[in-house]
C-alpha cells in the first residue's frame, strides 16, 4: 500500500461534535489549508524505527473542510501527487480521518495552538523494509496553517 493511501486510511462524517468544555477546538479552528511539516511512521514492533517522509524530499498539505470533509495531497521525490478525500470529525483531544470508500478510520491526538496542529499516535500501516509487506506502525503528523 502506498505511503499515501496509508496517510488517507491512517487519517481522514463531520459527526455530531462532542459537547466539549471551553477547550474544545472549533470547527473554524480546525478547518482550512495546512502544510505537512511532519510526516513520520514508527515501527509498532520496534519504535527505535522510524520513517519521516517530509525529511526525505516529500510535501503534503492536509484541507479540513468547515463541512466535514478532507482531502491529502502527498507528493513523493519524482512521482505525481496523489490526492485522497474522506470525512473528518474531532473532540477535544482527537481528530479522525475516514478515507471514502474504506471501512476503518485513523483516529489521533489532537493538539492545536498558534497555527500549529499536531496529530500523533493514529494506528496503521507502513512498509518499513521495502519487502512488499506492510507491517504495523503508528503516524504522527506535524502541520501548520496556510
Amino acid at each position: 500500500m502506498s505511503p499515501i493511501r496509508k496517510l488517507a486510511l491512517a487519517p481522514v462524517a463531520l459527526a455530531a461534535l462532542a459537547c466539549g468544555g471551553s477547550d474544545e477546538p472549533s470547527v473554524e479552528s480546525l478547518s482550512g489549508i495546512w502544510t505537512v511539516t511532519k510526516l513520520e511512521f514508527v515501527s509498532t514492533a520496534n519504535p527505535a524505527v522510524t520513517v519521516e517522509l517530509i525529511a526525505a524530499g516529500a510535501t503534503a498539505t492536509l484541507n479540513l473542510n468547515d463541512t466535514g470533509g478532507y482531502a491529502v495531497t502527498v507528493t513523493l521525490p519524482g512521482q505525481a501527487p496523489e490526492t485522497t478525500t474522506g470525512t473528518w470529525s474531532h473532540t477535544n483531544d482527537t481528530l479522525t480521518l475516514v478515507e471514502t470508500g474504506s471501512s476503518g478510520d485513523m483516529t489521533f491526538a489532537l493538539s492545536l495552538g498558534n497555527d500549529v496542529m499536531t496529530l500523533t499516535g493514529a494506528n496503521t500501516e507502513y512498509d518499513f523494509n521495502d519487502d512488499g509487506t506492510d507491517d504495523p506502525a503508528t503516524l504522527n503528523i506535524g502541520l501548520v496553517r496556510n
